[in-house]
């Protein structure tokens, strides 16, 4: 391929429709916010979970012993 085809390739930055990047609208970083406040809520609630879960497992194998 030469130079020229090269910089005529259709997916060249310079070429592009759209923006690389645009900046989020005000509901999108609401719904974002939301979105990672749940996540986090749910990571929090599963981690004590599994660390009661482990817990009991513990004091099972403990007994056992």
């Amino acid at each position: 391929m030469n130079k020229q085809q090269e910089t005529a390739k259709p997916n060249s930055i310079s070429q592009r429709d759209e923006p690389l990047v645009r900046r989020l609208t005000d509901e999108e970083i609401a719904e974002l916010r939301r979105d990672m406040a749940e996540s986090a809520a749910w990571m929090r609630a599963e981690l004590k979970r599994r660390r009661e879960a482990k817990d009991k497992a513990d004091k099972a194998q403990e007994a056992q012993d």
